[in-house]
C-alpha cells in the first residue's frame, strides 16, 4: 500500500491540515516533542539522580529481581539500537530530527539502565523518575504508532517500534514492582506508603491491605502502620517548636503562630500546589469537552473518528481528574497531620514549662482537645481558598467568550457576597471565641468533677453538680446557637453567590439579547443549548470555588482564632527558676565548694535579684550543699510568702522543717525546686538540678500499675525495687491485691487509701536514687505503726537513706521526729525562720519548747537506733513474681469486641433522632424534600428555555426562572435556620444531659478503673463532634443524596439509554459503601479512642508538673507524650487517607458514567437531542461532585455517629448505683444519728474480693467513735460503705432504724456530713466552693455571705480570703493560694455550714501541725457537740477521749470498746498501737 505522508509531515506543524482529515500531528513534531524532548530530559536528570543515590547506603538485597530488570532493559536497548540502524537506511520519510530522535532514544535506554541499577539497591521504593519517564514515553510511542498505521509507514519499522513499546512496558512493570520483601533491616518496618511506587501511591493501592483488614475483622491499633518519617519524625516537631521560640515568640507582629507554622512547614504546605494546578486545569477542560460534544452531535459533517477521539478525551480527563484530585487532597491531609502533631506537641512542651499558677486552668487540655481539632477543620480548605482567587479571573475570561458582557453578572454578585461574608466573618469569629470559652469552662468544670467524683458523691452533691453542669452546657449551647445562626447567613450568601450568579448571568444575557432584538441588532446570538451548557459548566466550576470561599471564610477565621488562642497559651508565663549553681556561687563567695564536674551551669531568668557576698560557717568542716540567702519569695511578684529566709543544707544530713499551718513550709520546698517567684535573695544548689527527688504533700500518681508509679521513668532494678518496697512498708498492701504490684492505681490513685498513695509516692522518690530528697509532710496519712516502720527503715540511724548518705529535707507536723534530725528549722506564721539548729541546741530554747508543748515525748535512743515494734516483719517477700514491665502501653489498647464498630447500628440513628424529637425531625425532612425538588427544577427550566427559539417568550422564561431561584434560596434558608435553631440545639442538650446522667449515677468502681482522660474525652471530643461535625454531616448528606437522586432522574429522562449503567452504578455504590464504611467507621472510633490516653497524660502532667520538674523528667514525659501523640496521629491520618481513596473511586465511577454518556452520544448522534446530551453531561459533572459530597458526608455522618454509639455504649457499660425507687426517709431524717452495721460484708466491685468481712457494729446517737488500724486495714472502706460507695455483699446498714438501701442514694449522702483526707474542691469561686455545703440550689440561695465569713473567721482564713481580689467572688485556686493544711481548714469551714446529725471524719487532720490540729479538734468538739461522730484516725491522741474505739485489721473488726478499757486490757491491739504512738 502506498505511503500516505504529506509535505506537512516534514514541518513542525504541530498538526496536519490537509491530510489524514486534520486529525494527526506531523512526523517532525512527534519526533521532536514525543521522543527527543522527554529522552533528553531523562538523560540530563540521570547524573543528578545517580549522585543522590550514591550518597545513600544499600537498602535492598541485591539478590532480588534486579537480574530480570537488567535483562529487559538490555532487550529494550537492543531493539532501540536495531530501530536506529533500520530507520537510518530504510525509513520512507526522514525529517530533520528522525535519526537524532532514534539515537537519543537509544541513549535514553542506556541511562535508564544505569539509574535503575542504582535505584534498585539504594531506594526502598520503586523509582518515581523512571516510572514517570517510561509511562510518558509509552503514551507518546502509542501516539506515534497510530500515525505510522495511518500513513502506511514501513511495516518492519512499525513492527520494531511496536516491539519496543511492549519491551518498554515490561521494563515499566518491573520498575514499578514493590521491593518490600527484599528490604534490609530496619527498613522492613517502614509503612507501605513509604515503600510504594508512584502508581501505587497515585491510586492508593498501598492502602488495600488496611481496607481489607477493616472489612474482615475488628480493627485495633496494632493493625495500623506507623506513619512515615516525613510526617511523624520527632525532628519535624523540634524544628517547628524551635522556629516558634527563636523567630516568632518575641515578635510583635500579629498572627505569630500562623506565620511560624507556615515557615516551619513551608515545603509540606506547598506540596499540594502542583497537583492542584493540574486538577484545576483538567476541570476547566470539561466545559470545552461538553461544548465540542454538543457541536459533534449537532453537526452532520464531522467524521466519526472525531467522536472516538472525544470519547478518549472524556476517559483521560475524568480519569486524571480523579487521580490528581486525590493526590492534591492527600498532600493537604499530610500537611494537616503534621500541623496537628506540631501544635499538640508545642502545647505539651509549653505545659512542661508553665508557671504553677497557670496549670490549674486546664487550658492546655482544652486547647489540645478543642482548638487544635477545630483549627484543622478550617485549614483543610485553606489551599482551596487560595487557589480560588487565581481560578476565578480565568473562569470569568472564559465566560466572557460565551455570554459577552453578561460575564460581569457573577463578578458583581460574588463580589457582593464575598464582601458580606467577610463582614460577618468578624462577628462569627467573636461568637466562635465566646463559644470556645464557654466550652472550655464546661469542660474544665466537668473535668474537675470527674477527677473529684468520690468527694462529689460522698457529699451528696450529684443533683446540684448535675444542674450546674447542665446550666453551663445551656450557656455554651446558647453561645453556639448565635454562631450557628451566623452560619445560616453564610450558607445563604454561599448559595446566593452560586444560584444568584447563574440567575443574574442568564437574566442579563437575555435582557441584552432582548434589547438588541428590539432594536433590530442581530449581532448577538440568543441563549442556545451550546451557550447554556458551556456557560453552566464554567459557572459550576467557578461558583463551586466561590461557594467554598464564601463558606470557608468564617471557618478559616475560626481556625485563625483557634490558632490565636494557642498562641496566647504559648506566650503564657513560664516557670521562673532563679536558683543558682556552683559556678555562679563561686564568683560571689570564696569558700564555696561544690560537686566539681557535676555542675550544670547557671539556670536563671533575667531578673533583678539582689546578691551579696556572704560567707557561711560550716558545721564540722562540712560545706553546704544548698544555700538559701535572704530569700523573699511568693507565688507572684505581688505576693510575698517567704520573708528573709537564710539557711544551709549540709550534704548527707536530714533537715526537718516545722511550723504552723500556712507558715510557708511547702512554699520553701517549692523555692528549693525553683517553682517560686523570687523577690530578693537566692537559692544556690551545689550540684546538678536533676539530683533532686520530690514527694509532694498531695501524692501524685498516674493511672498505671503500682510498680510503674514507683519505678517512674527509670529502668527496673529487681533487687533495689524489693528493698524500696520493703522499706516503704508496702508488702502487706500488695498482698491485698490479686495482681500485686501490677494492680492499676486508678486516676489520682482512686483505688488506694490515702496512706497507700503517700507510701507509693515516697517509694518513687527513694527508688530514684537521687542524692537529695525533698519530702513534704509524707507521714500525714499514715498510722503510727506504719509511720514508725518507714521512719526506722529509711530515716533511722541505720536506715536506707542515712546509710546511702542521702540529703533529706522533710517538712512535717510530726514533731516527735525532730530528735532524729541533724538540723531543725522552725518557721513562724509570718513566713520567716524563727529558730534553726540541732535538737540539742534548740532544747534549751524556751520559744522552741513552747512550740512543742502539745507534742508527745521525744523518741528514745532505742527507737532512733532502729528498734522494731511488735508486728513488724522485715522478712516478707513481694507477693507475685517480679517480671519486667510490659512494653505494651495498656492505655492505648481498647476493648474492641463490638461487631457494630464495623457494621454499624441502626439504633444509633434512632437514638440521635430521638434526641431531636419527632416534630422537628418531620419538619427537617419535609423542608428538605421541597428544597431539593426546587433546585433540580432550575436546570430543567433553563434547558427548556434554551431549546425554545421563540424570543418573544423570553420574559416568561425569565419570570419563572426568577421565581424558582427566589423560592430555592428562601426554602434553603428556612431549612438551615430550622436545623440550627432547633434540631442541633435540642439534640446537643439532650445528648449531653443523658450522658451526664449516666456518669453521675455511675458506681465508683467505674471511676476507679477508668482514666479521667477517657471520661473527659466523652465530654470534650465527643461533644465537639455532636456540636459541629455530626449535624453538618447530617444536613449535607441528606441534601446531597436527594440532589443526586434528582440529577440521576433528570439524566435518565434526557438519555434513557443511560439506564443500562444503573445496575453497574447501584452495585458499585453498594459494595463500595460496604467495603469502605466498615473501615472508616472503625477508624473514626479508633481516632476518638486514641485521644483519650493523650488527654489523660496531659491532665496527669498538669496535676504533677512540680514533681515531674523536680525529678527532671520533663524529657521523659515529653517522650511519652510524643509516643501517645504518634498513636493518636495514626487513625487521624489513615481516616483522612481512606476518605481520599473513596474520593478517587467515586471519581472513577463518575468517569465510567461520563464515558457511557459520551459513547451513547457518539453512537446515537443523529437520533438524540443536543440539549439533552448537554444536560446529561452537565449533570455528570454535578453528579460527580454531589456523589463525593454525599458519600463523604455520609461517611462523616457514620463516623461522627461513633460519638453517639459511644454514648449508648457508655450508658450500657457504666454500672449504675442502685436506687430503691422509693424513699423511706423523712425531711428530718436522720433526726438522732443511730448507726448499725449488721454482719456487713462488702467489696469494691460485685465480682472482686471482699474487703470488709462480717462487720457488726452499733453506734448510738450522739456517740463519738474512732476507727483505727494500719494503712489498708479497711477503715476508709468501712466509711465508704456508709455512703454506699462499695458493693454490699451481705448484711445491712441502718440509720435511725431505716436501711440505707431504702433511701435515695443522694438523699442519704446529702444528710451525712463528711470531711475527707484529701481536700475536695471544684473549679469556680470561693463562694461556690463554700456553697457546696448545701446539696440543693434552694438551700444554697439561703446561705448568706455573712455565714460564710463567720465560719472562715472561726478557722482563721477570713482575712486571707478577703485579701484576694474579689473576696468570696474570687476565682478559687487552692493549689496556688492555700497550703495543704489551710485547704483542710477551708473544708472544715464548709462542713460547719452544713446541717446533719452524723459527721464522718476520714483522717481529716493528718496534714496539719499539732497546734492547728488542736484548734480543729476544739472546733469539731464544740460545733458538732451532740452529734454522732465517726472518725478515721492515725493520730490516736485525737480519739483517745472518744466514747468508743474500733480497731480494724484486714477488713474485720479486731476489737471494740471504750478507749480506757482497751488501754487497760492486756494484749489489746489498740493498746499496742497507742503505745507505739506515745513512744514516738
Amino acid at each position: 500500500m502506498a505511503n500516505a505522508t504529506c509535505v506537512e509531515d516534514l514541518g513542525f506543524g504541530p498538526t496536519v491540515l490537509y491530510c489524514r482529515q486534520g486529525l494527526d500531528f506531523t512526523l517532525q513534531f512527534e519526533e521532536s516533542m514525543f521522543d527527543l524532548m522527554p529522552a533528553g530530559l531523562v538523560i540530563l536528570l540521570s547524573p543528578l539522580r545517580i549522585w543522590q543515590l550514591r550518597r545513600q547506603p544499600k537498602r535492598v538485597f541485591e539478590k532480588s529481581f534486579v537480574g530480570s530488570k537488567l535483562m529487559n532493559i538490555t532487550t529494550l536497548a537492543v531493539l532501540k539500537l536495531i530501530l536506529a540502524i533500520v530507520w537510518t537506511f530504510r525509513a520512507p520519510v526522514l525529517t530533520k530530527t528522525s535519526i537524532a530522535a532514534a539515537v537519543v532514544s537509544f541513549c535514553e535506554v542506556l541511562a535508564i539502565g544505569i539509574v535503575s541499577s542504582h535505584e534498585h539497591v539504594r531506594n526502598i521504593r520503586p523509582s518515581s523518575l523512571l516510572s514517570l519517564a517510561l509511562t510518558i514515553s509509552i503514551i507518546f510511542d502509542i501516539t506515534r504508532t497510530r500515525t505510522f498505521i495511518k500513513i502506511n509507514f514501513d511495516n518492519l519499522l512499525t513492527a520494531l517500534f511496536a516491539a519496543s513499546i511492549a519491551s518498554k512496558a515490561s521494563v515499566l512493570l518491573l520498575e514499578a514492582k514493590d521491593k518490600r520483601v527484599f528490604l534490609r533491616s530496619p527498613d522492613t518496618e517502614k509503612p507501605p506508603e513509604e515503600t510504594s511506587g508512584l502508581f501505587s501511591r497515585s491510586v492508593f493501592w498501598w492502602l488495600t491491605p488496611l481496607l481489607r483488614t477493616g472489612y474482615s475483622k475488628i480493627l485495633s491499633f496494632s493493625d495500623l502502620w506507623h506513619l512515615d518519617d516525613r510526617i511523624d519524625a520527632a525532628d519535624i516537631k523540634d524544628h517547628f517548636y524551635q522556629t516558634w521560640l527563636q523567630r516568632y515568640s518575641y515578635s510583635k507582629r500579629k498572627y505569630k503562630l500562623a506565620r511560624s507554622s507556615f515557615r516551619a512547614l513551608i515545603w509540606l504546605f506547598l506540596s499540594p500546589v502542583i497537583p492542584n494546578i493540574l486538577f484545576v486545569g483538567l476541570n476547566f477542560s470539561q466545559p470545552f469537552l461538553i461544548s465540542r460534544m454538543i457541536t459533534f452531535v449537532r453537526s452532520a459533517d464531522d467524521p466519526t473518528e472525531v467522536g472516538y477521539l472525544l470519547l478518549l478525551a472524556f476517559a483521560v480527563v475524568y480519569l486524571l481528574i480523579g487521580v490528581f484530585g486525590a493526590i492534591y487532597w492527600h498532600e493537604v491531609d499530610r500537611w494537616l497531620t503534621v500541623l496537628r502533631g506540631c501544635l499538640v506537641s508545642a502545647v505539651y512542651r509549653k505545659t512542661l514549662t508553665l508557671d504553677l499558677r497557670q496549670t490549674s486552668t486546664g487550658a492546655s487540655v482544652a486547647l489540645m482537645s478543642t482548638d487544635v481539632e477545630k483549627a484543622m477543620l478550617g485549614f483543610k480548605w485553606l489551599h482551596e481558598a487560595i487557589s480560588s482567587f487565581a481560578i476565578i479571573p480565568i473562569a470569568l475570561v472564559l465566560l466572557y467568550f460565551q455570554v459577552g458582557l453578561a460575564f460581569l453578572a457573577p463578578l458583581f454578585v460574588l463580589g457582593l457576597c464575598t464582601y458580606l461574608a467577610s463582614h460577618i466573618s468578624t462577628i462569627i469569629v467573636k461568637r466562635q471565641k465566646i463559644w470556645l470559652q464557654e466550652t472550655q469552662k464546661r469542660v474544665h468544670f466537668t473535668s474537675s468533677v470527674i477527677a473529684s467524683m468520690r468527694g462529689v458523691k460522698m457529699m451528696g452533691l450529684v443533683p446540684l453538680i448535675t444542674k450546674k453542669i447542665e446550666k453551663l452546657r445551656h450557656i455554651e449551647n446558647m453561645a453556639g446557637l448565635k454562631w450557628r445562626l451566623n452560619i445560616v447567613v453564610g450558607v445563604l450568601l454561599s448559595n446566593l453567590g452560586s444560584e444568584g450568579s447563574k440567575w443574574f448571568t442568564f437574566i442579563l444575557f437575555a435582557i441584552i439579547f432582548y434589547v438588541k432584538q428590539r432594536k433590530g441588532d442581530g449581532s448577538q446570538e440568543g441563549l442556545n443549548v451550546n451557550i447554556l451548557f458551556t456557560s453552566l459548566a464554567i459557572l459550576n466550576i467557578t461558583l463551586q470555588k466561590l461557594q467554598i470561599v464564601i463558606q470557608i471564610i468564617p471557618g478559616l477565621m475560626n481556625s485563625f482564632g483557634c490558632l490565636m488562642r494557642i498562641e496566647e497559651f504559648l506566650m503564657a508565663e513560664t516557670k521562673s527558676d532563679n536558683r543558682l549553681q556552683r559556678e555562679i556561687r563561686s564568683m560571689i563567695s570564696s569558700n564555696s565548694n561544690g560537686f566539681g564536674d557535676e555542675s550544670e551551669g547557671l539556670k536563671y531568668d533575667d531578673q533583678d535579684i539582689p546578691m551579696q557576698r556572704i560567707r557561711r560557717l560550716s558545721r564540722d568542716g562540712a560545706k553546704p550543699l544548698i544555700e538559701v540567702t535572704q530569700l523573699t519569695a511568693g507565688w507572684s511578684l505581688e505576693e510575698k510568702i517567704l520573708k528573709d529566709i537564710s539557711l544551709d543544707i549540709i550534704s548527707g544530713e536530714m533537715t526537718i522543717i516545722v511550723g504552723p499551718v500556712g507558715c510557708g513550709k511547702s512554699t520553701l520546698l517549692q523555692s528549693l525546686l525553683g517553682e517560686m517567684t523570687v523577690h530578693e535573695g537566692f537559692v544556690n544548689i551545689h550540684g546538678p538540678f536533676d539530683s533532686i527527688a520530690y514527694c509532694a504533700q498531695t501524692p501524685w500518681l498516674v493511672n498505671k500499675s503500682i510498680r510503674d508509679n514507683i519505678v517512674g521513668m527509670l529502668l527496673f532494678d529487681v533487687d533495689w525495687y524489693k528493698e524500696v518496697v520493703r522499706c516503704c512498708a508496702l508488702l502487706e498492701d500488695l498482698k491485698l491485691y490479686n495482681k500485686g504490684d501490677k494492680t492499676l492505681v486508678g486516676s489520682k490513685g482512686v483505688t488506694l487509701s490515702g496512706g497507700q498513695k503517700q507510701r507509693i509516692a515516697l517509694a518513687r522518690a527513694v527508688y530514684s536514687r537521687k542524692p537529695i530528697l525533698i519530702l513534704d509532710d509524707i507521714f500525714s496519712g499514715l498510722d503510727t505503726v506504719t509511720e514508725e516502720r518507714i521512719f526506722t527503715r529509711l530515716f533511722g540511724s541505720g536506715g536506707l537513706l542515712r546509710k546511702n548518705g542521702n540529703t533529706i529535707i522533710l517538712a512535717t507536723h510530726a514533731v516527735h521526729r525532730l530528735p532524729s534530725a541533724n538540723q531543725i528549722i522552725v518557721m513562724n506564721k509570718e513566713g520567716s525562720v524563727q529558730s534553726r539548729g540541732t535538737w540539742e541546741s534548740l532544747s534549751s530554747d524556751s520559744t522552741f519548747m513552747e512550740i512543742l508543748r502539745d507534742a508527745t515525748k521525744s523518741e528514745t535512743s532505742s527507737t532512733r537506733s532502729g528498734s522494731q515494734h511488735a508486728g513488724i516483719n522485715d522478712d516478707q517477700e513481694i507477693p507475685h513474681e517480679i517480671t519486667p514491665r510490659d512494653d505494651e502501653n495498656a492505655r492505648t489498647q481498647v476493648s474492641i469486641d463490638d461487631i457494630s464498630r464495623k457494621t454499624g447500628d441502626i439504633m444509633v440513628y434512632k437514638h440521635y433522632f430521638k434526641s431531636i424529637g419527632l416534630k422537628h425531625s418531620i419538619i427537617f425532612g419535609v423542608l428538605l424534600l421541597i428544597e431539593a425538588g426546587v433546585w433540580n427544577a432550575l436546570t430543567v427550566w433553563l434547558n427548556k428555555w434554551s431549546s425554545d427559539s421563540d424570543s418573544k417568550k423570553t420574559p416568561f422564561y425569565m419570570g419563572i426562572y426568577t421565581f424558582l431561584v427566589i423560592s430555592f434560596l428562601a426554602l434553603l434558608t428556612v431549612w438551615v435556620w430550622h436545623c440550627g435553631r432547633w434540631p442541633m440545639t435540642i439534640s446537643a442538650e439532650n445528648l449531653h444531659k443523658w450522658q451526664l446522667a449516666t456518669m453521675v449515677k455511675g458506681k465508683m468502681s467505674y471511676f476507679s478503673a477508668t482514666d479521667v482522660g477517657v471520661t473527659t474525652n466523652r465530654f470534650s471530643q465527643d461533644l465537639v463532634l455532636i456540636d459541629t461535625e455530626l449535624p453538618m454531616a447530617m444536613i449535607n448528606c441528606t441534601e446531597s443524596a436527594l440532589l443526586v437522586i434528582g440529577l440521576i432522574s433528570i439524566t435518565l429522562v434526557a438519555t434513557p439509554w443511560i439506564a443500562l449503567t444503573l445496575p453497574f452504578l447501584a452495585a458499585s455504590f453498594y459494595y463500595l459503601q460496604r467495603f469502605y464504611l466498615r473501615t472508616s467507621r472503625q477508624m473514626r472510633l479508633l481516632d476518638i479512642e486514641a485521644k483519650s490516653p493523650l488527654y489523660t497524660h496531659f491532665q496527669e502532667t498538669l496535676s504533677g508538673i512540680a514533681t515531674i520538674r523536680a525529678f527532671s523528667w520533663e524529657k521523659d514525659f515529653n517522650d511519652e507524650s510524643e509516643k501517645l501523640l504518634s498513636v493518636s496521629q495514626k487513625p487521624y491520618y489513615y481516616l483522612a487517607t481512606v476518605q481520599r481513596w473513596l474520593t478517587l473511586v467515586l471519581d472513577l465511577v463518575v468517569a465510567v458514567l461520563a464515558f457511557a454518556i459520551a459513547l451513547i452520544a457518539v453512537q446515537l448522534r443523529h437520533s438524540l437531542n443536543p440539549g439533552y446530551i448537554g444536560l446529561a453531561l452537565l449533570n455528570t459533572m454535578t453528579i460527580g461532585e454531589m456523589l463525593k459530597v454525599c458519600i463523604i458526608f455520609y461517611t462523616n455522618l457514620e463516623t461522627s455517629l461513633g460519638a453517639i454509639a459511644r454514648m449508648r455504649n457508655f450508658s450500657k457499660m457504666v454500672p449504675h448505683e442502685d436506687e430503691p425507687g422509693y424513699d423511706l426517709s423523712t425531711p428530718e431524717w436522720p433526726s438522732r444519728g443511730n448507726v448499725v452495721f449488721s454482719n456487713l460484708s462488702a467489696s469494691h466491685k460485685p465480682d472482686s474480693e471482699i474487703v470488709l468481712k462480717s462487720i457488726n457494729l452499733s453506734i448510738s446517737a450522739g456517740t463519738k467513735v474512732g476507727l483505727c488500724g494500719r494503712s489498708g486495714s479497711g477503715k476508709s472502706s468501712l466509711v465508704a460503705t456508709l455512703f454506699r460507695l462499695l458493693e454490699v455483699q451481705g448484711g445491712s446498714i441502718t440509720i435511725d432504724g431505716i436501711d440505707i438501701t431504702d433511701v435515695s442514694i443522694n438523699t442519704l449522702r446529702g444528710r451525712l456530713n463528711v470531711l475527707l483526707q484529701e481536700p475536695f474542691f471544684l473549679a469556680g469561686t470561693v463562694r461556690d466552693n463554700l456553697g457546696y455545703a448545701m446539696v440543693s440550689e434552694e438551700d444554697g440561695e439561703k446561705l448568706k455571705d455573712e455565714d460564710m465569713l463567720e465560719v472562715l473567721e472561726r478557722v482563721g482564713l477570713k482575712e486571707k480570703v478577703l485579701g484576694w481580689e474579689g473576696g468570696l467572688g474570687a476565682e478559687f485556686d487552692p493549689e496556688g493560694s492555700l497550703s495543704h493544711g489551710e485547704r483542710q481548714l477551708f473544708c472544715l469551714a464548709r462542713a460547719m455550714l452544713k446541717k446533719g446529725n452524723i459527721v464522718v471524719l476520714d483522717e481529716f487532720t493528718s496534714s496539719v501541725d499539732i497546734e492547728t490540729d488542736n484548734k480543729m479538734q476544739k472546733i469539731l468538739r464544740e460545733h458538732f457537740a451532740g452529734k454522732t461522730v465517726i472518725t478515721v484516725a492515725h493520730r490516736l491522741n485525737t480519739i483517745v477521749d472518744y466514747d468508743r474505739i474500733v480497731v480494724l485489721d484486714k477488713g474485720m473488726v479486731l476489737e471494740s470498746g471504750r478507749p480506757e478499757d482497751l488501754l487497760r486490757q492486756p494484749g489489746s491491739a489498740f493498746k499496742t498501737l497507742y503505745e507505739v504512738h506515745e513512744n514516738s
